[in-house]
């Protein structure tokens, strides 16, 4: 009987020991772990949003940090126009509010727009202007350019201030083959 329980401890020793872990099961009645949601793509528009002033003035704080999940150079080559994620971050930075919507236009042989979700977290922003504001200065746009035509298209970052707007020019081209 000794040997049973001197046995039991001993293997309830080293598997308390294993690095082995096993995901908990969820308590009962409690929700699951939400499903991991594929990005939504927009539809890139001719049209220009009508939220957009007419007069954008031109600032340079803004980067266009990732093209489909990786980081890109000046000129960027699209395999598949009907899923092209960018982010990057736009921020006013003397501004006291957190920053306002954010529009992707991308200028070549026509001239594209596409909305852009705003708020994302970039602590590293908020850090380098010493502004906890633009803790949130972050954006993406997934946009199906499926009826873009082949060419190059200058990559600006448009972000709309109440009633003022400025206009951001990253020095990036996305190339859409023919």
């Amino acid at each position: 009987m000794k040997s049973l329980l001197l046995t039991t401890a001993v293997v309830l020793a080293l598997s308390a020991c294993s690095e082995k872990t096993e995901p908990a099961a969820p308590a009962a009645g409690a929700p699951a772990a939400p499903a991991a949601v594929a990005p939504v793509f927009t539809k890139a528009d001719v049209t220009r949003p009508a939220s957009l002033p007419a007069e954008l003035a031109a600032v340079t704080t803004c980067s266009f940090d990732r093209l489909n999940g990786n980081e890109h150079g000046l000129s960027n080559n699209i395999a598949d126009k009907t899923k092209v994620s960018l982010n990057g971050w736009s921020a006013d930075i003397k501004a006291t509010v957190a920053p306002g919507p954010v529009f992707v236009e991308l200028d070549g042989p026509v001239k594209l727009y596409a909305a852009a979700q705003r708020g994302l977290k970039r602590p590293d922003v908020a850090g380098a202007h010493n502004n906890p504001v633009l803790q949130d200065a972050g954006w993406e746009a997934n946009i199906d350019m499926s009826a873009a035509v082949p060419g190059e298209y200058k990559v600006n970052i448009l972000e709309v201030n109440g009633t003022a707007a400025t206009t951001c020019n990253p020095n990036s081209i996305l190339v859409i083959a023919g």
